[in-house]
Parts: structure tokens; sequence; C-alpha cells
């Protein structure tokens, strides 16, 4: 009795392994025509890097001065290293 449960699982297995074969193979088949074999080709792999004016973010009020751009990115460790400095200071005096 066993012999033919064991069969019957084989040929269950071998009906789902056909069945998800045949559905991989359908979505490769509706895929596969969309994307072309050259990833520099697909459009989501595409990308403008030559932005010649920004139109928003912090960007958009740039100057140009070297100074304003230091400062607008390192102003809290130029902050924090003149506070330690000042505290350092005071303490050394007394």
């Amino acid at each position: 009795m066993a012999s033919w449960l064991e069969r019957l699982e084989g040929y269950g297995g071998d009906l789902l392994d056909a069945a998800s074969e045949a559905a991989s193979a359908r979505i490769k088949q509706e895929i596969a025509p969309a994307a072309p074999d050259n990833a520099a080709d697909r459009p989501e792999m595409q990308f403008d890097t030559q932005l010649d004016e920004p139109m928003t973010g912090p960007e958009q009020y740039r100057t140009g001065s070297m100074a304003r751009d230091i400062w607008g990115q390192y102003k809290w460790w130029i902050a924090g290293g003149l506070a330690i400095t000042g505290y350092l200071a005071v303490r050394g005096q007394r």
C-alpha cells in the first residue's frame, strides 16, 4: 500500500515542478522583450548628470563663495572646536 502512495507523491511532485516551470517560462517570455540586453540602453539605468541650475534645495542659493561653502558644511564642527578651545583657555587661566 505504501508503494502506490509513494508513486502518487512522485507524480504530484512532478506535476508541481512542471507547473512551476511553465509559469516561470511564461513570466520570462512576458518580461524579456521589455528589457534590452544592454543595461546602458535601459531607461531606468540612464541618469542625467548635467544639471546646469538646480531649481530646489540648498544648491539653489549657492553663490560660489568658498568661505560660505565651508561654513555651511562644517559650522557645527567649527563652533564646537571654538567652544572647546574657549573652555580650555578659561580653565587654564585659573
